[in-house]
C-alpha cells in the first residue's frame, strides 16, 4: 500500500477576507442598475431621444367633424425640456393654442408603416399630467381624419388602463390592474412575433396574447404619436421612443454573480491505469478515521485532482491508497 499524505489549511484571518469579498460581490449584484438612454443597434427601426431635437415631424391638426379627408392643420403646440435624469431632455406635446376640442400635436415618423412588421416592439417613456376620457399615446394610421385604416392603437383609459391592440385579426391586451400613474416618468413597451405579443408597464409584463400577429401592412399610413395631446389641459411628456423590428425582452435584469472560493487542488504521481483511492480527514489525531474522497484510476501522471468541498473546511489532510 503506497500513501501520499498533504494538507489544506486556510488561515481564519483569509477565510474572513474572503467572506468580506463575496459578500462586496453579493451587494454589486443586487444594487439597482442605472437606467441609460438607449443606443442603436442591428434591429434599431427608430430611435427618437428628443435631445432638442426630434427625428420626425412635428405637426397639429384642428379637429373638425366627419371623416374622410385629412384635419386642418393647425400650429403645433410643443416644447423641449427637462427629461429624467441622465436622460437629456424630454419632449412635451399640448394641444394646439385656440383650436377646438380634440385637436392635437402630433410627431410623425418617415418610411412609412414602421409597425407592420412579422416581429416588433415599440417603446418609449410617458409622463402623462392628464388623460381625460382616455388618451390616445402611439397610432399607426393613413392621417387624422382618415375613415378607416388605423392598424394600431396604444391608449390609456381614464383611470391609467394601458391597451394596445393590432387591427384585422392582431393582438389585443390591456395592464389590468396595472395603471400607468400620472405626474410620473413610466416606461411601456408592446412587442410581438410568432411567440405571442406582450405588453410591459416599467418592464413588467402585464398583458398577453397569444396572438402574435402584428400590426397588418397593406393599409398605407405612418406612426403618429401624439402622446394624449388632444386632451384638453395635457402637457404630456415623451421620451426614448424606440421602434424595433425585433421582440425584445423586458423585466428585471440580474447582474452576474460573482463568489469567491478556493479549492484544494491534489498532484496525484502513480503508475497510470492503477486504481487509487482519495481519502481526507479535517485533523490528524491519535485515532484517525480517514473518510473517501474519490475513487479514480489515475488517466496521468501527475494528475491534479480539485476538492470542490474544500472551500466548506477550514483544513483537510489528504492521502492516496493503492487499490491492487
Amino acid at each position: 500500500m503506497e500513501q501520499h499524505m498533504n494538507q489544506s489549511n486556510i488561515n481564519p484571518n483569509a477565510r474572513n477576507s474572503l467572506a468580506l469579498l463575496a459578500f462586496v460581490a453579493l451587494a454589486s449584484r443586487v444594487a439597482a442598475q442605472p437606467t441609460a438612454p438607449y443606443t442603436p443597434d442591428a434591429n434599431t427601426v427608430v430611435l427618437d431621444h428628443f435631445d432638442g431635437s426630434t427625428v420626425g415631424t412635428v405637426a397639429a391638426y384642428r379637429s373638425v367633424p366627419g371623416c374622410g379627408t385629412q384635419a386642418p392643420a393647425a400650429s403645433p403646440n410643443f416644447a423641449y425640456g427637462a427629461g429624467q435624469p441622465g436622460f437629456g431632455q424630454a419632449f412635451t406635446l399640448s394641444p394646439p393654442t385656440g383650436e377646438p376640442d380634440g385637436s392635437a400635436t402630433y410627431v410623425t415618423y418617415p418610411g412609412g408603416q414602421l409597425l407592420g412588421q412579422a416581429a416588433g416592439t415599440l417603446e418609449f417613456w410617458v409622463y402623462p399630467t392628464s388623460r381625460g376620457g382616455g388618451s390616445s399615446l402611439v397610432t399607426q394610421a393613413p392621417f387624422f381624419g382618415a375613415c378607416a385604416g388605423y392598424t394600431f392603437h396604444m391608449v390609456l383609459d381614464p383611470n391609467g388602463q394601458l391597451q394596445a391592440n393590432a387591427h384585422d385579426f392582431g393582438f389585443n391586451m390591456n395592464s389590468g390592474n396595472n395603471r400607468v400613474l400620472l405626474n410620473t416618468w413610466t416606461h411601456v413597451a408592446v412587442t410581438w412575433s410568432a411567440l405571442g405579443a406582450r405588453l410591459y408597464i416599467s418592464g413588467q409584463l402585464v398583458g398577453m396574447d397569444a396572438n402574435g400577429r402584428g400590426p397588418s401592412p397593406g393599409y398605407g399610413g405612418s406612426v403618429l404619436v401624439r402622446a394624449g395631446s388632444h386632451v384638453a389641459g395635457s402637457n404630456n411628456r415623451i421620451d426614448e421612443l424606440r421602434i424595433s423590428n425585433i421582440q425584445r425582452q423586458f423585466g428585471p435584469v440580474e447582474p452576474a454573480q460573482l463568489d469567491i472560493h478556493h479549492f484544494s487542488g491534489i498532484t496525484l504521481s502513480g503508475t497510470v491505469g492503477a486504481q487509487y483511492r482519495i481519502e481526507y480527514l479535517p485533523t490528524i489525531g491519535p485515532t484517525n478515521a480517514w473518510q473517501t474522497l474519490t475513487n479514480l484510476i489515475l488517466p496521468a501522471s501527475p494528475y491534479v485532482l480539485i476538492d470542490y468541498d474544500s472551500p466548506n473546511a477550514a483544513r483537510r489532510f489528504y492521502r492516496a491508497v493503492w487499490l491492487p
